[in-house]
């Protein structure tokens, strides 16, 4: 409870989710979201979606990433995430910013992943283990999950608020040469 009631304080929150690989070439992956990470200013909350824990979860977090409520969810390739929240749990993100879109506006060339945003933007060298990417996030909850996994969830949207703060501090001076996407949206909404 004290968790939901941090992140329903925020403006903003990095968002992102864990899911069970498919190893099977050419396969969307279907699997259920495993874990969905959430972090605000000061903490990174892991919710883990399995087993007995889906329910009561799914009902507190629907309240706090639907459209029913105003704050900003950052992340980086939100797509599959998305999708993902609305097969799995008919939860509808948004408002939302994928920061691949963000950085698309500005110019960026093609689609990058969290390492890539993080060295150009921060100039952070953000260590991820395929293993740990690749591991099993759908483990019952009677097995905790492993340090790395942890340090790795946490990691990917404690960074995501980072990106956030530090690409509008490097564009802010730079307001009147924004693209019109951009201006609209945060301009108006005050997000920043």
């Amino acid at each position: 409870a004290a968790a939901i009631e941090d992140i329903k304080a925020q403006q903003w929150i990095g968002f992102d989710t864990e899911t069970a690989a498919t190893f099977e070439k050419g396969r969307r992956n279907t699997n259920p979201i495993s874990l969905i990470q959430i972090a605000t200013a000061n903490h990174c909350y892991l919710f883990r979606m399995v087993g007995s824990n889906v329910l009561s979860f799914k009902a507190a977090l629907a309240e706090v990433l639907s459209e029913q409520s105003n704050i900003l969810k950052i992340g980086i390739g939100l797509r599959s995430d998305v999708n993902a929240l609305k097969r799995d749990f008919n939860i509808a993100l948004s408002p939302m910013l994928d920061l691949n879109w963000l950085l698309n506006q500005l110019g960026a060339a093609k689609q990058m992943g969290t390492v890539q945003i993080a060295a150009s933007v921060l100039s952070l060298k953000l260590p991820k283990s395929k293993r740990v990417t690749l591991s099993n996030w759908a483990l019952p909850l009677d097995k905790p999950l492993s340090d790395e996994q942890i340090q790795y969830a946490a990691a990917d949207t404690l960074v995501a608020l980072d990106i956030y703060h530090g690409l509008f501090e490097q564009i802010s001076a730079y307001e009147a040469l924004w693209p019109n996407t951009i201006k609209q949206r945060f301009l108006k909404e005050g997000t920043q």
